[in-house]
């Protein structure tokens, strides 16, 4: 009776699991029974391997899946699968499975712009404040632009570059820069007047203020072409004090 007992529990056993042995018949993950049958089944994210049906297999979830299980990258782990994101991104806080961009503008610990920093959808943009242009060896640094090195200046007569910026003035005697355009110059006041056509001889000084007194404290300059000579007639003049008239060639 033992001996055939026995023999009937090997028959069972080949029965429901032919060509192995009792020990290779056991379940790899997880064992259940089925109207009296062993069945082996697997964790989540293994499946019964098909050849095998006592083994599991990692199920790339990555490859398998009908839907788009990350939003951006998915890689396949020993029974699960991770998310991640492109550069410029970061795991989503309420779904781990999406993405959304870094404000590196924000978020950086570091200076990522020398100036101004724009955030883009998966990146950032470095720009610089007025008077200054983007390096060309380093496009998160900003350097100078000289406005008075173009052939076409922004000033009237002398232009005079500064760090972000330039200068306008006066190179003519008797002129300053005008307050309404700083790029420009206008006759100072101060000076006397000149009237006189572009191709004659002659002409009218007036002093400031004419027909006024002549404002104390304030000089007459008036510029000849070279080899030319003027003649002054002064018609009427009061002194308050001693003076004296200085005529000088320059």
């Amino acid at each position: 009776m033992k001996l055939g007992y026995s023999k009937c529990v090997i028959a069972v056993l080949l029965l429901f699991c032919p060509l192995y042995t009792q020990a290779n018949c056991k379940c790899e993950q997880i064992t259940s029974y089925v109207n009296g049958r062993r069945v082996c089944s697997c964790k989540p994210g293994y499946v019964v391997n098909s050849n095998h049906h006592e083994k599991c297999q990692d199920i790339d979830e990555c490859q398998d899946s009908n839907e788009t299980i990350c939003a951006q990258i998915c890689t396949n782990t020993i029974g699960s699968y991770l998310c991640s994101c492109n550069p410029g991104y970061k795991i989503s806080i309420s779904d781990p499975a999406k993405c959304e961009d870094i404000d590196e503008c924000q978020d950086s610990n570091e200076t990522i712009c020398e100036q101004i920093c724009t955030d883009t959808i998966g990146s950032y943009l470095c720009s610089c404040n007025p008077g200054y242009t983007i390096s060309s060896i380093d496009r998160a640094k900003c350097e100078d632009i000289d406005e008075c090195s173009g052939t076409s200046s922004p000033c009237e007569q002398v232009c005079t570059n500064t760090i972000g910026g330039y200068t306008c003035s006066c190179e003519q005697i008797g002129y300053i820069i005008d307050t309404t355009d700083i790029t420009q110059c206008k006759l100072d006041d101060r000076f006397c007047n000149i009237v006189a056509g572009s191709n004659t001889l002659s002409g009218t000084i007036t002093s400031p203020g004419y027909p006024q007194n002549y404002p104390f404290d304030y000089n007459c300059h008036v510029s000849l072409p070279p080899k030319q000579l003027m003649k002054i007639t002064i018609r009427s003049y009061t002194l308050k004090k001693p003076c004296c008239i200085v005529l000088s060639e320059v």
